[in-house]
């Protein structure tokens, strides 16, 4: 929430100014050391730069709410471009990444957004994975579009080298499981349908299951 008043304060020895400029919250670092009377000159400087930006003098980069992206997206892949099931995972997505992104504009989302979605889901790391990898997807997405809803960097975008620029969650390969004589027969017993099908076609064909 912006700060009431002329939006001006002090944290350590910076002063910041965070106020609520053309119905659009605004933060910015003014500097380090100076007087309220300069921050206060400073601020003028930086809103009016940024009334100049919204009213369209200069170029103005698009940028979308999370939630309308999201939707869009979705509208998208209800449209028959992605499978049903596919489609289900991503809805499952979008209602945790909402709990951390509701309301945030997609040049909000940076690595400390994201890193705070992390550790909210830490219990759930896979998920949160494919959360994060679905967040990649609509930023690019909105970028791509004939008229792009957004411009500007992708958060989650992999380097040159195709390493994440956010650090995913380890997730395990799966390891493979010798079973005791008389083991797989108490397997099969247990498991319910589908799955006691699936067991039964792996240990007769050597079909190896995903974990």
């Amino acid at each position: 929430m912006a700060r009431k008043g002329d939006g001006l304060y002090l944290r350590g020895k910076t002063w910041w100014l965070d106020a609520r400029i053309d119905g659009r919250r605004f933060v910015a670092r003014l500097g380090k050391n100076i007087s309220r009377s300069v921050a206060g000159e400073l601020a003028s400087v930086k809103r009016a730069a940024f009334l100049k930006q919204e009213a369209g003098i200069g170029k103005k980069k698009r940028d979308i709410l999370f939630d309308d992206a999201a939707k869009r997206f979705i509208e998208w892949c209800e449209s028959g471009n992605v499978r049903p099931r596919t489609l289900n995972t991503y809805k499952k997505c979008v209602k945790e990444l909402k709990q951390s992104f509701d309301g945030k504009w997609l040049s909000q989302i940076q690595s400390f957004a994201i890193a705070a979605h992390k550790k909210r889901r830490q219990d759930s790391p896979v998920r949160a994975n494919r959360e994060l990898q679905l967040l990649r997807r609509i930023f690019y997405w909105c970028m791509g579009q004939k008229t792009p809803l957004f411009e500007g960097l992708n958060p989650l975008k992999k380097s040159k080298d195709n390493q994440d620029s956010v650090r995913f969650y380890e997730e395990s390969d799966g390891k493979n499981v010798n079973l005791e004589p008389g083991e797989s027969d108490q397997l099969i017993a247990v498991a319910n349908e589908p799955i006691k099908s699936m067991i039964v076609l792996a240990l007769n064909t050597g079909v190896r299951l995903a974990s």
